[in-house]
C-alpha cells in the first residue's frame, strides 16, 4: 500500500479497492496535512506484522451500524388455527 493510499484510508475512509470504512472515519475525524504525514510516517517505521486472520465475525451493533446488517428470517411457526 502506498503512502497516498493509506492517507487516503485515514482520512477518508476509502480502502485501496474503493470499498467504505466507515469505522476509520469514526475513529480518526478530520486532521491537519501535517498530523497525517505524521501518522503515515510513524506507520511506515514500524516492522510488519505476520499473522494469519481468521474471517471477519461482526455482531449485529457493528452490523448495523455498518450497513451491512442483512436480516435472515428463520422458518415460520405453523398457523394455529
Amino acid at each position: 500500500m502506498s503512502d497516498g493510499q493509506l492517507a487516503r484510508a485515514i482520512r477518508h475512509g476509502v480502502d485501496r479497492n474503493g470499498h467504505i470504512l466507515p469505522f476509520m472515519l469514526l475513529a480518526l475525524g478530520p486532521m491537519s496535512d501535517d498530523d497525517l504525514t505524521a501518522v503515515v510516517s510513524y506507520l511506515r517505521s514500524r516492522p510488519g506484522v505476520r499473522q494469519q486472520n481468521g474471517p471477519e465475525a461482526w455482531g449485529f451493533m457493528a452490523k448495523a451500524l455498518s450497513g451491512s446488517f442483512t436480516p435472515r428470517p428463520g422458518p415460520f411457526p405453523a398457523a394455529v388455527p
